[in-house]
């Protein structure tokens, strides 16, 4: 039977939008995507100017490629499945299960090295700042795109569960893979500008509040 994208008319600059869609996804699984990667084949993260690729599961990209249609069907399905297996690999280091890291390998070695910061902390802490709540709802798209609605609902399950009985940020936007909160005011590659910047924020919004409290 016809679908209702097939029976109705298609106009010219329709196609083309089509093509160029088309043309974009060919252009980043080409420069992206790699089937040796994690379990069963990713996207690499990066490329430096040397040409080296850098590979460390880094979640937001990849959760939005797939929730934004950058990937072709198998390919995100062989990313869910390479982000389900190496979440239960960190499940048995202590994850909190509660929402996705940032990284699901260690990108702070590359950190340190390039950037010379040697009191950067080691994977499993800090996890480049927003996280499980930020990540998490990426995640959560990208599953409901591939029709994983279980894994939709058990995630959001699980993320529900945390913000009654801890509330949303804890004060904190940075978090270890245990999901205890780590107070992002220590971390050293954060500028002194925008910890400056996130108190006169947060000094306005408690002024404008206070009175409906």
């Amino acid at each position: 039977p016809l679908s209702l994208h097939d029976a109705l008319p298609i106009s010219q600059a329709s196609r083309s939008y089509e093509l160029q869609a088309k043309d974009i996804q060919h252009s980043f699984l080409e420069k992206f995507w790699r089937d040796d990667l994690y379990s069963h084949g990713g996207l690499i993260d990066w490329i430096d100017p040397q040409g080296k690729d850098h590979a460390y599961f880094y979640t937001p990209h990849a959760m939005m490629a797939i929730a934004f249609g950058l990937l072709v069907q198998e390919k995100a399905e062989k990313i869910l499945q390479s982000l389900d297996t190496r979440l239960q690999e960190l499940k048995a280091d202590g994850w909190c299960q509660w929402g996705i890291p940032t990284n699901l390998y260690d990108a702070e070695s590359t950190v340190k090295s390039l950037y010379r910061k040697p009191e950067v902390a080691g994977f499993g802490h800090y996890m480049n700042g927003g996280i499980f709540p930020e990540w998490t709802g990426w995640e959560i798209l990208a599953r409901v795109k591939m029709k994983d609605m279980e894994g939709a609902m058990d995630r959001m399950y699980r993320f529900k569960q945390m913000i009654e009985s801890q509330g949303l940020l804890v004060g904190t936007t940075a978090w270890t893979m245990q999901g205890q909160p780590e107070n992002w005011i220590g971390e050293p590659l954060l500028s002194t500008q925008v910890r400056s910047e996130e108190r006169r924020v947060g000094k306005e919004c408690r002024s404008r509040w206070s009175p409906y409290h």
